[in-house]
Formats: structure tokens, C-alpha cells, sequence
């Protein structure tokens, strides 16, 4: 909804520049509370660039100029279940890395890497996981497919 609002006057790369900037001043502030340094590396950054890009302003950018051809009700329903399948992509990015690290940098896989995977993916399986509908039948849970 505040999307919406937002968009009424508000181009889509203002409202994603303005979350972005907002989400950027929380985590400033709390680096600043923790009296934490700013990172120096040049190869840090570069990759902190590339992640916000990426994870944060392509997919947000994207959400705001979907707000502005789908109507509220739309994306209401859309963003209900999207939430919780979009969260469930960010869950595996680890598990993903882990297993990249192994098959193309030949990392080796500690017990706690094998424990967080399993975690993450019971996770992910409880998340999936649907009530009872009204009838008393069950929902299809998805997590099947896991």
C-alpha cells in the first residue's frame, strides 16, 4: 500500500532510492551505536556495491514499477505469497554458496556448514507449511517439492 501512495507521485527509481537511502541511515546509525569502523578495502566495497545492487535495488526497482501497472488488490494477493517465496530465496543463498564453494573452488565442507544447510532447509520447510483449510482438508504445503 505504501508503495502505491508512494507512486502517485513518485517515479519507481525515486521510491527505490528513497528505501535504499532509509535502509542505508538505520544501518549507519547502528554501526555508529556499535562504534564500529567503516570498511577501508577497496575489494570490500566493491562487493558491497555489487550485493546492494543486485539484492536490493534491482528487485526493489523492479517491485515499484510493478506497483504502478498492477492494481492494489493485485498486488496485495502477489505479495502475500510472494514474501514468504522471496524470503525463501534469500534463505538459500548460503547453502548455494556453500555448494558453489565446493564444486568450483574446491572448498571443503565442515560438519557446522552441513548443520546450517539442514537448518535452513527445515527452515524453509516449516515455512512452506500451510494450516488446515476451513473443510478440515489439508492444503496443498508445497514443501513436498523441497
Amino acid at each position: 500500500m505504501w508503495i502505491k501512495l508512494a507512486d502517485r507521485g513518485f517515479s519507481p527509481v525515486e521510491v527505490t532510492l528513497a528505501r535504499l537511502a532509509l535502509g542505508a541511515a538505520v544501518l549507519f546509525a547502528v554501526m555508529l551505536a556499535r562504534r564500529e569502523k567503516m570498511p577501508r578495502s577497496l575489494a570490500l566495497w566493491a562487493s558491497i556495491i555489487v550485493a546492494a545492487l543486485f539484492a536490493n535495488a534491482v528487485p526493489y526497482l523492479l517491485f515499484a514499477v510493478a506497483e504502478q501497472t498492477v492494481d492494489s488488490s493485485t498486488a496485495g494477493i502477489i505479495t502475500s505469497e510472494g514474501a514468504t517465496v522471496a524470503s525463501t530465496v534469500t534463505y538459500l543463498l548460503p547453502v548455494v554458496a556453500i555448494v558453489l564453494g565446493v564444486l568450483v573452488l574446491n572448498e571443503s565442507v565442515t560438519a557446522i556448514m552441513l548443520a546450517g544447510i539442514a537448518l535452513v532447509l527445515a527452515g524453509i520447510a516449516l515455512t512452506r507449511r500451510r494450516t488446515k483449510q476451513a473443510s478440515g482438508a489439508p492444503e496443498d504445503t508445497g514443501a513436498a517439492s523441497l
